[in-house]
C-alpha cells in the first residue's frame, strides 16, 4: 500500500521483491499512517519543483521523516502536569505515566486516548528501590607503640 502511494507520485514498478525488500528496511516505529504522510511531504516538498532531477523516496527517506514527524508529537512540562493533574497519582505513577504519555503521544494516539493509556499502565506502580549493598565492616588500626620499643623502630624510621 505504501509503495502503491509512492508508484503514484513516481511511475515506478512495482515487484514483490521491491515490496519484501521495503518491509525489512523501514524501522519497526514507522506506522502505515506516518509512513503515508512521510511520502506525500517527500513528494510535496517545493526544493523537487526547481530541480530537473526526479527522485524517488527511498526507506531511509521515509524513516528520516517519519522520525521527525514523531519528535513533534510532544508535550512540554507545563502541559502534561495539566493534562496529568486531574488523576491524582502518586510520584511513582506520575513518574511512569510522563513516561508512557511521550510514547503514546509519539505512537500516533490522540492526546485524548494518550493520556487515558498513560494513567491506565501507570496505576499502581512502584519504583523499586535499589537492593542495599552490604556494608564492609570498620577495621581500625593503631597507629601507636605495640610494645615497649621506641616509637623510631615501631614505624621503622632510621636514627
Amino acid at each position: 500500500m505504501l509503495l502503491q502511494k509512492a508508484s503514484d507520485f513516481d511511475g515506478r514498478n512495482l515487484t514483490q521483491t521491491m515490496v519484501d525488500s521495503w518491509c525489512e528496511a523501514l524501522r519497526d516505529y514507522v506506522t502505515v499512517e506516518d509512513a503515508k504522510q512521510a511520502v506525500v511531504e517527500f513528494y510535496g516538498d517545493p526544493k523537487w519543483a526547481e530541480s530537473n532531477r526526479r527522485p524517488w523516496i527511498m526507506p531511509a527517506d521515509i524513516n528520516a521523516r517519519v522520525k521527525r514527524i514523531r519528535e513533534t508529537r510532544s508535550v512540554d512540562e507545563s502541559q502534561m502536569q495539566q493534562l496529568l493533574e486531574p488523576f491524582n497519582l502518586n510520584a511513582d505513577e506520575s513518574w511512569l505515566a510522563r513516561r508512557k504519555l511521550l510514547a503514546n503521544l509519539r505512537e500516533g494516539l490522540s492526546e485524548e486516548k494518550a493520556v487515558q493509556k498513560a494513567v491506565k499502565q501507570s496505576r499502581g506502580y512502584q519504583i523499586e528501590q535499589a537492593p542495599s549493598k552490604p556494608r564492609k565492616p570498620k577495621q581500625y588500626h593503631f597507629a601507636g607503640r605495640l610494645t615497649n620499643l621506641p616509637l623510631n623502630n615501631v614505624i621503622g624510621a632510621k636514627q
